[in-house]
């Protein structure tokens, strides 16, 4: 329970990074590294987050570009603060449309049609299934070092996720058209 109690706390404090995987509709305009910090509130009436300078709680949101394709570009973004929503929210502002993303941006969908020139329906469809019907932002790595909160034998850890098999699957295919 102490332990608990101490990482609780740390998090809170910053110690603990996030780091995420996104991929996102190409922008023409955005440098491959970039800040964003703006403070977010939960709207309780639609159950989504907004920028709000007055009662929102502080967060800042790292973005940096990991590989540019044709039509789209695969980003990192870095956080010390988990808060539900942030790097949709502040992806959103800078302008990234994230594939998947319904709330904030219109980001669309990827589809098996968009790499075989001649896809067809399977029987009995009438439209065509995305090939990874989720939000393509992926929790890769969270990470921390006890000795920084006065915990040395917490030690330094990182707790990494591999990618979801489709979404690794689309990022493969991008990266050979």
């Amino acid at each position: 329970k102490s332990t608990a109690a101490v990482l609780r706390n740390a998090e809170g404090s910053g110690y603990v990074t996030y780091e995420f995987i996104l991929l996102a509709r190409k922008s023409q305009n955005l440098p491959k590294n970039f800040e964003v910090n703006l403070p977010i509130v939960k709207n309780e009436n639609r159950r989504v987050w907004t920028v709000s300078h007055r009662y929102g709680k502080k967060c800042k949101t790292a973005f940096e570009l990991a590989e540019d394709f044709r039509d789209f570009q695969l980003w990192r973004a870095r956080s010390t603060s988990a808060r539900p929503h942030q790097i949709r929210l502040h992806a959103a502002e800078k302008g990234l449309k994230i594939i998947g993303e319904s709330v904030y941006s219109r980001g669309g969908q990827i589809f098996t049609s968009q790499f075989k020139g001649n896809y067809k329906l399977k029987r009995g469809e009438k439209f065509e299934k995305p090939i990874y019907p989720h939000l393509f932002l992926h929790l890769q790595k969270i990470s921390f070092n006890g000795s920084d909160f006065n915990c040395p034998e917490l030690g330094a850890n990182e707790i990494c996720a591999p990618l979801p098999k489709n979404f690794a699957l689309v990022i493969d295919k991008l990266g050979r058209a």
